[in-house]
């Protein structure tokens, strides 16, 4: 009996939530189509979404909004275990994780991470003296978006290039360093297209 209850009770619950997942998608937002005809080598194609191409224009950004208040609303009944899942991984994540020690050019590297820094640090190991190589977290200071795409040192190890994005499109900007005083030169290949590996020959 207990059981036939628990059933029945359960049922409006449900109904309920399907009620607002439906109403929820009958709000969804969609995009408007303004038709753009490209033409390329004797061929016309038409695109009705040319105009999202432009990201920073304000119906791009308008849309955009109305697409996340739709997800955040669609996804808002399981805002608990979001929180849950997030609070597990966290839990379960060294914040002070460290890498496995790595050789370029004949010297010792390692990634470290350090708590309450969102950014890693790579360290220059030299026996007991290990050396701040490279400090992500003063290369993002100051930045609403940092991501360091690769590193690399130069044969003779007195120069480093890097590849940063700075806008989070993966567009990456090539910058290079004198180690021996760790000062970046003025020289930069900027929005350079899916760059991981920057060497330089020297």
């Amino acid at each position: 009996m207990k059981k036939i209850l628990f059933l029945i009770l359960s049922i409006p619950v449900i109904s309920f939530s399907q009620k607002e997942t439906s109403e929820t998608m009958n709000n969804e937002p969609i995009a408007k189509k303004q038709k753009k005809e490209l033409t390329l080598n004797g061929h016309t194609r038409i695109d009705d979404y040319y105009w999202m191409n432009e990201r920073d224009s304000k119906p791009v950004l308008d849309h955009l909004s109305l697409e996340n208040q739709y997800t955040e609303k669609y996804f808002s009944s399981f805002d608990g275990l979001k929180e849950t899942l997030l609070s597990e991984f966290e839990n379960r994540i060294d914040p002070n994780d460290v890498s496995s020690p790595f050789t370029l050019n004949k010297k010792t590297y390692q990634v470290r991470n350090e708590e309450g820094k969102d950014y890693e640090l790579i360290y220059l190991l030299d026996g007991n003296n290990d050396k701040l190589f490279l400090d992500e977290y003063v290369r993002a200071k100051g930045k609403s978006f940092y991501e360091l795409g690769d590193w690399a040192p130069s044969p003779n190890n007195e120069m480093l290039a890097i590849s940063e994005d700075f806008i989070g499109r993966r567009k990456y900007t090539i910058t290079f360093r004198t180690n021996k005083n760790n000062k970046f030169l003025k020289d930069k290949f900027p929005k350079v297209d899916y760059i991981k590996k920057a060497y330089i020959i020297k």
